[in-house]
């Protein structure tokens, strides 16, 4: 039994990260990407602040994920009419194929770690899981 927190979070995140680069390698898709992706599905669009701000990622890493799912053809960006200094984000049509089989990747994941636990302890952990993140973000 790991005995550290970290440890624990660590390694189920590098587990996730070799997972989702095998599944997604055909997609030419990183780890990185998919919050972004996940994000401009569910909102359709977002400027880089707002993206930032709900991924809480620094300026630097948006930045740089965008250029790369722009570069792939997953994502547009345009000037937003209401304020020229900033750029609207979006799905484009290669980019919206693509969300059925990142999905799907995201949900085999979710149910392997998930795995053997009754749906009252699933449901535990994934609130437990969200004060744990709520506390990281805010400090407590």
């Amino acid at each position: 039994m790991h005995d550290s927190i970290g440890k624990m979070i660590s390694c189920i995140y590098w587990q996730m990260q070799s997972h989702l680069e095998k599944k997604l390698k055909v997609y030419d898709i990183g780890i990185g990407e998919v919050p972004i992706l996940m994000l401009l599905f569910h909102k359709s669009s977002a400027n880089q602040r707002e993206i930032t701000e709900e991924l809480h990622i620094d300026k630097a890493t948006t930045s740089r994920e965008i250029k790369k799912l722009i570069a792939k053809g997953y994502v547009k960006r345009r000037r937003d009419e209401r304020d020229k200094r900033s750029y609207i984000i979006s799905l484009t049509k290669e980019g919206r194929k693509v969300i059925p089989a990142v999905k799907k990747v995201l949900r085999e994941w979710r149910e392997h770690l998930l795995k053997g636990f009754s749906k009252e302890e699933k449901q535990f952990i994934l609130t437990a899981l969200e004060r744990i993140v709520q506390n990281a973000l805010f400090g407590g």
